[in-house]
């Protein structure tokens, strides 16, 4: 049983590597050199370049679902610690998983991914096209949530915007 959480907590830390390290990738590769993809035809460049349309909700899915994976690690970390140690053991494993996410899931992929960020990007963006679509249906809600709260108008599609207007 001991085997299952740590084999859990270690794949929530390896998602979380790959996400950071793909995000990473996809917003270091410039635009000039992701044109030139697109040009030559690379797979994964027309998934790369819509990727990069809709960045504020990319990046915002990414977050949430690195936050999520990052939590549900620690809480089965310090849940098994709890277990075996009681107190002094969910506060090691705490601390341990704080550790490792810090190195292993954000610094250590960001680092990597900072040195080949197309190949990365190419590779990861049909993944992150399909982790986006997902993520959005959580976040719509979230996002009018964030309009409201900020004195944003919900925008009605029959409104015309001020440059249709002037045209």
């Amino acid at each position: 049983m001991i085997w299952i959480w740590i084999g859990l907590v270690l794949l929530l830390v390896v998602l979380s590597a790959l996400l950071s390290a793909a995000e990473t990738a996809v917003f270091s590769v410039h635009s000039s050199r992701l044109s030139t993809l697109k040009d030559e035809g690379f797979e994964g460049a027309e998934a790369l370049a819509r990727l990069r349309s809709g960045s504020p909700v990319l990046q915002t899915s990414i977050h949430l679902l690195i936050t999520l994976l990052n939590l549900a690690a620690v809480g089965l970390a310090v849940g098994l610690g709890a277990w075996l140690d009681g107190v002094r053991g969910s506060l090691t494993a705490f601390a341990a998983t704080a550790v490792v996410f810090v190195v292993f899931g954000e610094i250590v992929p960001r680092a990597m991914a900072a040195r080949r960020p197309v190949r990365l990007a190419l590779a990861s963006a049909p993944a992150l096209v399909g982790v986006e679509r997902v993520m959005s249906i959580l976040l719509g809600p979230l996002l009018r949530l964030e309009d409201v709260l900020a004195g944003n108008p919900p925008e009605d599609p029959d409104r015309l915007s001020e440059r249709e207007v002037r045209e």
